[in-house]
């Protein structure tokens, strides 16, 4: 059932591209949620449960235990008759409504609504700046399971089989493969099971037949039932690593890449992680190891297209952690116990046993001397660092920027850093002047102009100047920010949303 709105109060809002959740407060002590503009007119009636910002033109909303999504029309585009709907990401949901399972797809002009309760009923509501709506069904499929589209196609499961259909319901790619991740670089990873019969019975475990006191049969019989439990688990991870090889194909169905891996992650700049034999490496798009199959864990650094890996056991603090380039060459050896970080401002913190914290560039040179107690990352040109437990600040050059004079101190957000002294906390700008007395319980960072201060349990906001811009009469639970010019607060018993100039969006009956 669509909510439809004054068409007046429509036209007034043909020139904004969001609306202000609001809420309503009866004299029965109930709550109603709905939409005004920022003059606090009332656009969509309250006559939801509960409704979450806009989003590209969309808001989830909440009405009678049901969930669905409304336009800046006031149409139910989605209708509220879902036990639950995710997050819209890259313009795809999923939805459940009992038994059915849904896809739902975003486009520029109308919303498709794929139903997986045993066959592809897609139907669709068009998307038009008016208060009417189409819904009509187009084609039918049977299938399992439906995954959003990547590069125009997507993932459908028949049976126990997986392929790809078009945006049309055309079966592009064949129900032949056992797993499939998605398409990416317009390539897709795929699974087939070489052998089913293959077994591994030699697990390394101590002989059954050794012997033992009667006296302790029962711990006995204990260690054998978990015993069989391990065996059989090592059993089946060999028998995976063994059966299942992940191979990649092209949107024609062309095998570019042998089955021969255990395992390929998707191709970002023309590079997949891959593992063989138990260790990961890396291929290009010819299936050609660039980098060799040689560590324990592998990830990409986005910074510097680096490769952070490791040799070891990754679960314990024995990693013999590294940075190597795109074609394998080592930065920094794998050959010694680090404990190192991300690049931050081509510059790395890294730790070493018995010295301490400090910074390594791209070549993997230690360009800042390991010898501080705690470090963070470089932020607009500084690192927080400390010494003896007191914290200040550093350039790359490690010269002392702002003296080592406070408790605690975080990086550099837009051009300002809380700190802690003595159990207050302020905040100070690139030259370590105090833009923010330190005489709050917690501060959070400036976003869109604005910071959330808080004391005695109660929080408001300062502005760029330092003036008290919101006062502090907001329950405070964790430091918040604006996003969008809203924020969501809560004083005493209700609950409801600001904009940044104060204006509080509840209504009372």
């Amino acid at each position: 059932m669509k909510n439809r709105t004054d068409k007046n109060k429509i036209f007034k809002r043909q020139s904004y591209n969001f609306l202000i959740p609001s809420v309503k407060y009866f004299k029965n002590r109930t709550t109603k949620w709905g939409f005004c503009d920022e003059n606090k007119n009332v656009i969509i009636e309250h006559i939801y449960d509960a409704v979450s910002v806009f989003y590209d033109g969309l808001s989830k909303v909440y009405k009678d235990h049901k969930i669905g999504f409304v336009d800046l029309f006031g149409n139910e585009v989605i209708p509220c008759k879902y036990n639950y709907i995710e997050d819209f990401k890259d313009n795809i949901t999923s939805a459940k409504s009992g038994r059915d399972q849904i896809t739902i797809e975003k486009t520029d002009n109308e919303i498709l609504f794929y139903h997986l309760n045993g066959a592809l009923d897609k139907t669709s509501t068009k998307l038009k700046s008016n208060l009417n709506s189409s819904i009509g069904n187009t084609i039918a499929l049977e299938f399992d399971e439906f995954r959003e589209f990547s590069d125009n196609l997507a993932a459908v499961k028949n049976g126990e089989r997986w392929g790809f259909i078009n945006r049309e319901g055309k079966i592009e790619i064949p129900f032949i493969y056992d797993k499939v991740s998605n398409f990416s670089e317009s390539l897709c990873s795929v699974m087939k099971k070489i052998n089913d019969n293959l077994i591994f019975e030699n697990t390394g475990y101590p002989n059954d037949s050794e012997s033992i006191n009667s006296d302790h049969l029962d711990g006995y019989f204990a260690f054998l039932e978990e015993k069989d439990l391990r065996r059989n688990y090592w059993r089946d991870e060999m028998n995976r690593k063994h059966t299942e090889k992940w191979g990649v194909i092209d949107k024609d169905n062309n095998i570019v890449i042998p089955f021969e891996f255990e395992e390929i992650r998707d191709f970002i700049n023309e590079k997949a992680i891959v593992s063989s034999g138990g260790s990961f490496g890396v291929i290009n798009k010819l299936g050609e190891l660039v980098i060799p199959c040689h560590y324990s864990y592998i990830n990409i650094c986005k910074e510097n297209d680096y490769y952070f890996v490791a040799r070891g056991t990754v679960d314990t603090e024995k990693n013999n952690w590294g940075y190597i380039d795109n074609t394998g060459v080592e930065i920094l050896s794998c050959d010694y116990n680090y404990e190192i970080c991300i690049f931050h401002e081509h510059l790395a913190r890294i730790y070493i046993d018995g010295k301490g914290w400090g910074f390594i560039n791209k070549h993997g040179e230690v360009i800042i001397d390991c010898r501080y107690d705690d470090a963070q990352s470089f932020s607009q040109g500084l690192a927080a660092v400390s010494i003896k437990g007191k914290w200040g600040f550093i350039n790359q050059l490690d010269q002392p920027i702002i003296p080592f004079i406070y408790d605690r101190a975080f990086w550099f957000t837009n051009g300002t850093s809380v700190v802690e002294r003595n159990k207050k906390m302020g905040a100070i700008n690139l030259d370590g002047e105090i833009v923010i007395p330190l005489e709050y319980d917690d501060v959070g960072n400036f976003s869109e102009g604005l910071c959330s201060i808080a004391k005695d349990g109660k929080m408001g906001f300062l502005n760029e100047k330092g003036d008290i811009q919101i006062p502090i009469k907001y329950d405070h639970k964790f430091s918040q920010k604006f996003e969008n010019n809203l924020l969501e607060v809560e004083c005493g018993n209700r609950k409801f949303y600001i904009d940044r100039s104060g204006t509080e969006y509840l209504f009372e009956e």
